[in-house]
């Protein structure tokens, strides 16, 4: 069961902070180095409210890309072909190596460095090189779309 702020100060702090007539300038004390405050935080804000995480003019080329953290989570945020920013976990489908190190300029692909699959700057799988064995890129049945 996720904890509420209840659960983590008690009903009677936060009728305090809340009841406090006066006008608040930040959270409360205990929402800036409490464990379970931090992951419910994780699960509830970032996971469902947009968040910034850079300008528009770090990303105006295709292929210029940014990596950052987010709720502890790495994304990369990438301009596509069409001019577009986009964000995308920083992981590889394939064993989750990281795609993007440092910001910069990928170029028209981005190549995973561990088994070299392939992915366009709108995400999607281009290649699995080798994937299938040393003669075959794509085994039966396998859907890049997927």
């Amino acid at each position: 069961m996720t904890p509420t702020l209840k659960d983590i100060e008690g009903v009677e702090l936060l009728n305090k902070f809340s009841n406090d007539k006066r006008k608040a300038h930040g959270l409360p004390a205990f929402a800036y180095n409490n464990d379970v405050y931090w992951q419910l935080e994780k699960e509830k804000l970032f996971c469902n409210n947009w968040i910034f995480v850079g300008f528009a003019h770090e990303l105006t080329e295709p292929g210029d890309t940014v990596p950052v953290t987010v709720g502890g989570k790495p994304i990369f945020l990438i301009c596509n072909q069409e001019r577009r920013i986009q964000a995308f976990h920083n992981a590889c489908r394939h064993r989750g190596l990281k795609l993007v190190d440092h910001p910069g300029n990928v170029g028209p692909r981005i190549r995973c460095p561990y088994h070299s699959w392939v992915y366009g700057l709108n995400g999607e799988l281009r290649s699995t090189p080798y994937f299938a064995g040393s003669d075959q890129h794509s085994p039966d049945g396998f859907d890049k779309t997927q």
